[in-house]
């Protein structure tokens, strides 16, 4: 499936305003945080 560069942003933008809601938050999040505690003890080595 080949956008163009509009359909690009428009599905961007779509994404953007998933990810600004709260559902969206807690699925980009969820990874984010479970990688935190590993990159926090490396930084403190």
């Amino acid at each position: 499936m080949l956008l163009t560069s509009g359909e690009g942003l428009t599905v961007g933008r779509m994404v953007e305003a998933k990810v600004v809601g709260t559902e969206g938050v807690d699925l980009v999040a969820e990874p984010l945080f479970q990688g935190a505690p590993a990159w926090s003890e490396e930084a403190g080595r």
